[in-house]
């Protein structure tokens, strides 16, 4: 007697197991982009550091720019666990004003930051 799988156990693995696997193994893309405002005047605040972090490593840092503007586009950051990513966490700092931290997982998100003094 032969032992062959039956066709139906292929799609089983192919339906059920296969895209399981498949996220355990993706990295987590991320664009995450705003503006910085002093909330106070409304300004727009240039030059704040931005870092941003996984599990307490520090991933990437940036400024805003001129016009208080930031993006971290297409950044890659940890792997999927089933289906969603590790928490990435955003810190926003600049002489005079407190520290803003934000957090997020997986996508697109466009936000206004307001630092207070």
């Amino acid at each position: 007697m032969e032992n062959t799988p039956k066709p139906y156990t292929w799609l089983l693995w192919i339906v059920i197991v296969a895209p399981f696997v498949t996220s355990c193994w993706s990295s987590c893309l991320l664009s995450y982009q705003g503006i910085v405002l002093d909330d106070e005047t409304g300004a727009p605040l240039a030059g704040v550091l931005i870092r941003s972090f996984e599990e307490g490593a520090q991933l990437a840092h940036f400024t805003t720019d001129s016009t208080g503007k930031f993006e971290l586009e297409g950044t890659s950051h940890g792997t999927f666990i089933g289906t969603a990513c590790n928490e990435l966490i955003i810190e926003f700092s600049r002489s005079g004003f407190i520290t803003f931290m934000d957090s997020t997982t997986n996508g697109e998100l466009s936000v206004t930051v307001r630092m207070k003094r």
